[in-house]
């Protein structure tokens, strides 16, 4: 397995960790909000890590603005300002505000440790891959790997957790899959491993459309774990 270790952001994501924080008692949201609550869970396997959103345009079928870095592991460090939502202990959400609109999974780094340094590994996806819709003034759940009926478990815990928060009033849905692309991934620097890089105006082919949106996301299988197929 091919070990990488990058520049100084790579070096502030894997070392210079800290907990994540938990939701705020006090936080308030609500259906008249701007911006889409993003509500994420793993089910993906490799372990919990910082996960890299693309938007997307599937009018032009093509990658548009920055690629968002959102923390779902406990031990993310806290510059990507995710929050935990979590029953006791245990995290069981991940949370952040994002711009409504279309995205995809491009990838995954995940830390590891040896007796000698912290390594990262990097699990791209970038075939038959879900382009899911995302909705202001609403809990959008994304649940990635999971099955239908850990889809739904999710679901229900989710609204559970939320009903914990009093000033959170806006409704809490899966996401709904809207298409399946295929695309390149990869970059100068780190062709095979660092697949979420420079995305901005490049080009997917659609393999499948949901004119009315599904909840089911694709099954998530890794082309490449640092590059390897």
């Amino acid at each position: 397995m091919i070990k990488i270790l990058g520049s100084l952001l790579l070096l502030s994501l894997l070392i210079g960790c800290a907990d994540t924080s938990k939701l705020e008692n006090d936080f308030s949201y609500g259906n008249e909000a701007k911006l889409a609550l993003l509500a994420v869970t793993d089910f993906s396997g490799y372990g919990k890590g910082v996960v890299y959103f693309q938007p997307v345009d599937l009018k032009r079928s093509k990658f548009i603005g920055d690629t968002i870095i959102y923390a779902a592991c406990n031990s993310c460090t806290p510059v990507f300002k995710s929050k935990k939502l979590e029953n006791s202990d245990t995290p069981e959400f991940f949370l952040n505000t994002v711009p409504e609109g279309t995205y995809v999974l491009v990838s995954k780094l995940v830390r590891e440790f040896n007796s000698t340094q912290v390594v990262a590994n990097y699990i791209c996806y970038n075939r038959a891959v879900s382009v899911f819709e995302v909705v202001s003034g609403r809990i959008n759940m994304v649940a990635f790997g999971a099955s239908e009926s850990e889809q739904i478990a999710s679901l229900k815990k989710l609204n559970t957790l939320v009903s914990q928060y009093p000033n959170i009033t806006a409704d809490v849905e899966a996401v709904k899959t809207v298409a399946v692309i295929n695309f390149e991934s990869g970059s100068l620097l780190y062709p095979d491993a660092y697949c979420a890089t420079i995305l901005e105006g490049r080009s997917f082919d659609i393999i499948k459309r949901y004119n009315q949106g599904t909840t089911a996301l694709e099954p998530l299988s890794p082309v490449r774990y640092n590059g390897r197929e």
